[in-house]
């Protein structure tokens, strides 16, 4: 099992960080309308910020830290090499169908 260390800050995040923050929004305002309006808006926000910096910062390359102990880098598929395999399952799917 590989270790990545954004699945804990993710799970963090969701498990503590959003109900406290939820809860302190709820206690300090006395419209509920008002109040579910400012907490869905402040998802959204967080929501398109994330997506925003992931467009800018995100690769396909495979990075150092996702390798396993003892796996050498050069084990890693070449974009030929994965082109070749979703040609031939393409054609395999045809050739059921």
């Amino acid at each position: 099992m590989q270790s990545n260390i954004s699945h804990y800050i993710c799970k963090f995040e969701l498990n503590n960080m959003a109900p406290m923050t939820v809860g302190v929004i709820l206690d300090n305002m006395d419209d509920q309308w008002k109040t579910w309006s400012t907490i869905f808006l402040m998802s959204g926000s967080l929501t398109i910020f994330a997506n925003i910096l992931f467009l800018f910062f995100a690769s396909a390359e495979r990075q150092d830290f996702d390798y396993l102990k003892g796996e050498k880098k050069d084990q890693s598929l070449t974009n030929k090499q994965i082109r070749k395999i979703i040609i031939t399952q393409m054609s395999r799917k045809r050739s059921i169908s």
